[in-house]
């Protein structure tokens, strides 16, 4: 989940946009929603179904209000929140890696 998350928050995932970039494919479109051109920031934040995800999880952390929009901002959020409760930001940030796994696992699963 970690090594998931770390390439996330680096932008060194393979999605459709990157790999349509360097010639591998010719289609761009999200694969959870094809609805969109698919990015990181797209395919954590911008699609329903991870949003939805995304929601449920800061629901459960106790977390309120909207999404940030990128996934360092809120890592950064995460981490000002639980700053002085180490327990919580220990487990906000296993939730907020799962979550990551997660999206990009199912996704994976529907592209191949």
């Amino acid at each position: 989940m970690a090594v998931c998350l770390l390439r996330a928050l680096h932008s060194k995932l393979l999605t459709r946009d990157f790999l349509k970039s360097i010639g591998v494919t010719d289609i761009d479109t999200g694969v959870l929603c094809h609805a969109a051109q698919e990015s990181i920031q797209y395919l954590y934040f911008e699609c329903p179904f991870s949003a939805y995800l995304w929601s449920l999880c800061k629901l459960k952390l106790g977390l309120t209000g909207k999404i940030i929009g990128t996934l360092q901002e809120e890592d950064n959020m995460i981490q000002i929140k639980f700053k002085k409760k180490v327990k919580y930001t220990i487990l906000a940030k296993v939730a907020l890696a799962a979550d990551a796994r997660h999206i990009w696992k199912e996704r994976n699963e529907r592209v191949f």
